[in-house]
């Protein structure tokens, strides 16, 4: 019991950045979409190391703990798979001791159970520490007609407020595919927390149908661009296209 209790009490302290590494899970989410869609959210997290891993924030709770935070730990050679995690639409921080990060694996995964017949789901990568970035990064070769709903999801992660990009939007089609012609700025949002820092990224989701700039503009490329006076912080984001018809998934991550 006293373990428990000092594990408890080392875990709800403020982490280290120099001791826990960040890793953003883009997504999890359970409930109904469109066209009778109904969506789930599947995620593993294998540890592949010699010793047990205990994450200072999961998207997963123990059954039964003495103080709060409860956060599960991995052993040796051990999967957590779950389908019934507590939701997070906006994505969640994962924090791992540096160390033992190397040794986790994972697969998360989104799919239509209304449609599980037809198919499995799609992949949506989580993110490791070296995979975010400090400035602009590209999201090439996005479809812009009426066959697909395309959403663009974007997060920043390990900040204490919020934070503005700018979108360029290219269109690869034209005469002039390296000349941008459209601009907007988006602001991503913090969520409630009552915790620091938050588990919980800066975060917004753009559907690109309420721009009708992009209307007949053909493939896009899109460049996100942060405002360089909001001060350090690492992004990331994916599109995610959606298919009208068979509600099947594809995934435009940064390459």
């Amino acid at each position: 019991m006293i373990h428990a209790f000092l594990l408890a009490t080392m875990i709800s302290a403020a982490p280290d950045p120099a001791a826990y590494e960040s890793m953003l899970i883009p997504l999890i989410f359970e409930g109904r979409g469109a066209f009778g869609s109904q969506w789930i959210t599947d995620i593993s997290l294998l540890n592949t190391g010699e010793d047990r891993i205990t994450p200072y924030s999961a998207p997963f709770t123990t059954i039964f703990c003495i103080a709060a935070p409860c956060v599960q730990s991995i052993g040796s050679g051990e999967t957590i798979t779950r389908r019934s995690f507590n939701p997070y639409p906006n994505g969640f921080v994962l924090r791992v001791p540096r160390q033992e990060a190397a040794a986790l694996r994972f697969n998360l995964a989104i799919r239509d159970i209304s449609r599980e017949s037809e198919n499995r789901g799609t992949q949506i990568p989580v993110v490791r520490e070296r995979d975010l970035f400090a400035s602009s990064f590209t999201l090439l070769d996005l479809p812009n007609d009426d066959r697909y709903r395309t959403t663009l999801r974007l997060y920043a992660t390990d900040i204490d407020h919020r934070r503005k990009v700018t979108l360029v939007f290219y269109a690869l089609d034209s005469e002039t595919p390296a000349a941008p012609f459209f601009q907007p700025a988006v602001t991503l949002d913090l969520p409630q927390c009552t915790s620091s820092p938050c588990s919980e990224p800066a975060s917004v989701m753009i559907d690109l149908a309420t721009y009708k700039e992009l209307g007949g503009k053909g493939r896009l490329r899109v460049d996100v661009v942060p405002e360089e006076k909001d001060g350090p912080a690492m992004y990331w984001g994916f599109a995610t296209l959606t298919n009208n018809a068979t509600q099947l998934v594809t995934v435009v991550s940064p390459q």
